[in-house]
């Protein structure tokens, strides 16, 4: 926020204790969270979680991005099908 405020203040987070787990899904894992959790409904929006993914890598698609982008926007809430965070 621009008021200086910072959530940090109030839930300050030793990262040291959140190790970083490597995922490498998969091709294969990642099609079947996306056609297996995607049904899903994406939070309170009139689409679900494929859906979105499908149009955010549309809309890129559609701007001329690169393939790399594409597929970032396809992926970009994939840890919501993980953690079944809707």
């Amino acid at each position: 926020m621009g008021n200086g405020f910072s959530l940090y203040h109030l839930f300050p987070i030793t990262y040291h204790l959140f190790p970083v787990i490597a995922m490498k899904p998969s091709l294969e894992e990642i099609t079947n969270l996306l056609t297996q959790k995607g049904t899903a409904m994406y939070g309170r929006e009139a689409v679900s979680q494929l859906e979105h993914a499908l149009q955010c890598a549309t809309l890129a698609e559609l701007a001329g991005e690169s393939n790399e982008i594409i597929t970032a926007c396809l992926l970009h809430d994939l840890g919501h099908l993980i953690h079944n965070l809707g």
